[in-house]
């Protein structure tokens, strides 16, 4: 795929992919802050900012001028923040460019933070908040994180707490804005039919203002040293059960990070794969499974959703069925013919990719953002996939699928009335000690179950009982790469 690289006078940089066979242009903006980037008290402020972009600008003195102009040129716009990325992307007719290109560099690099509008926009974003505490999967996907990483700054939720967005002050917002809006710290992407001299649109617009800035610089990789694999019991009403399980991974920098696509797929990538054979259609325990892998600098996780009924026999069944293709993947060398096919099967999904601008735009923004010095095309990148062999997938199936590093949550009615929690101890050990015999399981006492919310250190089993504990879109393909 072709593309250009510039900067303007402030040294924003912009790529430029070109696609003569479509009438649309997508633009993108995207920022490299999240929520990796806040503390304890500003936690949540990287999305509330995002929010706030949209509330008027230099060029839109009212939120509601700022919507109609992009009506306007029938712009489909949205933005997303992310644990290490905020970006804000738009599509339109290829003819209304220069005017998208005017309205986003004024959205961005010139934006009102009114105490009012401030106000105002915390309520929404909490209401966001408690809806998403409502959510299994989002319940599930920030606890993988907490149980993981602990205190590190990737283990909050993006969104952060109710409590957080309201001590959030419009002074804090603007700080946020000058640390990381900055013309270093940012790119621009624009894919799709190209007319005219973009770099000069781009130069005229408030682009060309924005800030110098502090140099970003990577973070280090954090090495999970604890061999305690943990069992969460978290208490909501709902009438399933929902079961996750994560394994942490080394993040973005990882070379291993292809194969553990290609195990991904393997396990759960369609429905000729593992998971989806056995769970589903031979034994009937789930209707659906949900894999992915979420990769950051400084680390990721390799996680999975499922649900079922809230039987304790069907969470034996399930967990035992799931560690026995764990270890079959660890154990058995898969076939070439299996390989190929989730080697063809990718390929195919990247052309997917490709015929969609918003995601071309996401893909080089952040090839852009982290992978400057080497940007992978996307025939490149299918070449580190081609490379993968069965040795390959063995071995870093042992490192990924580790049990010792394992973190289980059980999410479901688990109260007196339920009478299921008082089961799932002796359900879960038994499943566990089936899969893992090597692990020394030492949390019984006196017949009693560890009710902790830490997890002891001297225990190589633990596992803790939470009442309430949450948000993040699930990942494309190409964000995990």
């Amino acid at each position: 795929m072709n593309y250009s690289i510039g900067k303007l006078v402030n040294d924003i940089e912009y790529i430029i992919i070109p696609n003569d066979k479509i009438e649309t242009i997508c633009l993108s903006v995207a920022i490299r802050v999240g929520s990796n980037d806040e503390n304890e008290k500003t936690n949540g402020i990287s999305h509330l900012l995002e929010h706030m972009l949209f509330k008027g600008n230099k060029l839109f003195k009212s939120k509601l001028d700022l919507y109609i102009a992009l009506d306007n040129i029938g712009a489909v716009y949205n933005a997303y923040t992310d644990k290490n990325i905020t970006n804000f992307y738009a599509k339109c007719h290829y003819s209304n460019l220069k005017s998208l290109i005017n309205i986003f560099s004024s959205l961005i690099c010139e934006p009102y933070i009114e105490e009012e509008d401030l106000k105002t926009e915390k309520k929404i974003v909490i209401e966001e908040i408690n809806n998403s505490k409502e959510e299994a999967f989002d319940i599930l996907y920030n606890r993988f994180y907490k149980l993981l990483f602990k205190s590190h700054p990737i283990s909050k939720r993006i969104s952060g707490e109710p409590k957080n967005i309201n001590n959030i002050s419009r002074n804090d917002v603007i700080s946020h804005l000058r640390q990381f809006y900055t013309a270093n710290n940012m790119v621009i992407s624009i894919a799709g039919k190209i007319e005219g001299d973009i770099k000069s649109i781009l130069e005229n617009s408030s682009f060309a203002k924005a800030p110098q800035g502090d140099v970003h610089k990577f973070r280090d990789v954090i090495t999970i040293d604890s061999n305690i694999t943990s069992i969460d019991l978290v208490h909501r009403g709902f009438k399933q059960i929902f079961l996750g399980i994560c394994f942490p991974t080394k993040g973005l920098m990882d070379k291993d990070k292809y194969a553990i696509k290609l195990i991904d797929l393997i396990l759960n990538g369609s429905m000729s794969s593992r998971l989806f054979l056995e769970l589903r259609e031979r034994l009937g325990l789930v209707y659906s499974i949900m894999t992915d892998v979420s990769n950051f600098e400084e680390a990721g996780i390799y996680y999975l959703v499922t649900s079922f009924e809230p039987k304790t026999e069907k969470i034996n069944q399930v967990l035992s069925s799931l560690f026995d293709e764990f270890n079959k993947l660890i154990n058995i060398k898969i076939t070439l013919d299996e390989l190929n096919r989730w080697k063809n099967y990718i390929k195919s999904a990247y052309v997917l990719e490709l015929e969609n601008t918003s995601e071309v735009c996401d893909y080089y923004s952040r090839q852009m953002l982290f992978f400057r010095q080497n940007i992978l095309e996307f025939h490149e990148l299918l070449k580190n996939f081609e490379s993968i062999t069965i040795d390959d997938i063995q071995r870093v199936a042992k490192e990924l699928l580790n049990f010792k590093k394992m973190k289980l949550i059980l999410l479901g009615d688990f109260s007196e009335k339920s009478k299921i929690g008082v089961e799932v101890f002796t359900t879960i050990s038994k499943s566990f000690n089936n899969n893992e015999k090597k692990m020394n399981n030492n949390i019984m006492n006196g017949g009693n179950m560890i009710i902790n919310n830490n997890i002891p250190k001297e225990s190589n089993l633990c596992i803790n009982i939470l009442e309430r504990d949450i948000k993040n879109p699930f990942k494309k393909l190409v964000r995990s790469l």
